[in-house]
């Protein structure tokens, strides 16, 4: 028994001892700027998809391009439909009534009226009328632990909320770090941009994969928010210029 425990700690060990290694340390810190800038990307056309209608719907219904399609009630005369592919296609449409539906569920009738435009074509499709930016609107782009709500994708989901927990965990138990306490990291990452500038910036900037020069050199508490800052910046434009591009 106390032989599996020493083969435990070893392979622990062994773990740590690769995860420290510079050039190691400096690909994950990149792979874990990636998810989180991916994760912006897909939470932001989320909450702000673009508008579309009935024949977008049904082109994307028969060609596949659904991963998810939320019906939700908007008032007693009209509903809306939020459809995608799971990371930056996510579309709206938002459908009138003349008068009362049929039952005055506006959300119920306008998922009877999609399905009688998509013929039978579109058997397999689930509509659900979960809307998950209740509550939330854009705000929500900017805390990656909201993220979980709203990216259809699971792998992305959990891969931001993973990457966001590990920055977190390295900010409290990592001894060296260039600023004097973690608490202002902590602070910083309240919005999502401090996370990408932790992993930048500790224990030495990426710009130094050795961190050979000047990786001990003190950062103070408006450093971090400066580069929080920075970092936020860069990742509105990366939002931006993807979605630009739908």
């Amino acid at each position: 028994m106390n032989g599996d425990d020493d083969e435990g700690l070893t392979g622990i060990r062994r773990g740590l001892h690769i995860l420290g290694h510079p050039l190691v340390n400096w690909m994950v810190r990149v792979v874990g700027i990636l998810v989180i800038l991916m994760g912006a990307v897909s939470a932001a056309a989320a909450v702000f998809p673009e508008k579309s209608g009935m024949a977008d719907f049904l082109s994307d219904a028969r060609g596949g391009r659904m991963s998810s399609v939320h019906v939700m009630y908007v008032s007693p005369v009209e509903a809306r439909a939020r459809w995608g592919d799971g990371f930056v296609g996510s579309k709206e449409y938002t459908y009138r009534f003349e008068s009362l539906p049929e039952g005055r569920d506006s959300g119920e009738a306008f998922g009877r009226v999609l399905r009688e435009r998509l013929e039978g074509e579109g058997a397999d499709l689930v509509f659900d009328d979960k809307d998950p930016l209740a509550g939330l609107e854009g705000l929500s782009t900017l805390i990656p632990l909201l993220y979980w709500r709203f990216i259809e994708v699971a792998w992305l989901k959990w891969a931001v909320l993973a990457v966001f927990a590990a920055g977190l965990g390295a900010m409290v138990t990592r001894k060296m770090e260039r600023t004097p306490s973690a608490g202002y990291w902590l602070a910083a990452a309240c919005v999502g941009s401090g996370v990408l500038a932790y992993f930048w910036t500790e224990p030495h900037s990426l710009r130094q994969p050795s961190g050979s020069r000047v990786c001990n050199s003190v950062i103070s508490g408006w450093g971090v928010f400066v580069r929080s800052v920075c970092w936020f910046g860069m990742a509105l434009l990366v939002v931006l210029s993807v979605m630009s591009l739908r």
